[in-house]
């Protein structure tokens, strides 16, 4: 919903299929967002910034206490 294409993504690209992995810390702020699969770099920035800007999780939780987590989110991008 506040993924924002671009005239620039349109001219060179027709859609892909991106995967950003970030982590979710024991507070459940976001933190280091990377793309692991996905070739356009202005589709990847806005994944990034898309994903930074999620509000907080609740941290997954191991014997009761909330820990670190590595996530990987799927984001389709079509035109």
């Amino acid at each position: 919903k506040n993924f924002e294409i671009t005239d620039q993504m349109m001219s060179f690209s027709t859609g892909e299929k991106l995967y950003v992995e970030f982590i979710i810390e024991k507070n459940g702020e976001v933190r280091n967002a990377r793309i692991v699969r996905g070739e356009d770099e202005l589709m990847g920035n806005e994944a990034i910034r898309v994903v930074k800007s999620l509000p907080e999780f609740t941290p997954a939780k191991m014997n009761g206490k909330p820990v670190r987590m590595s996530y990987i989110l799927p984001i389709n991008v079509k035109f």
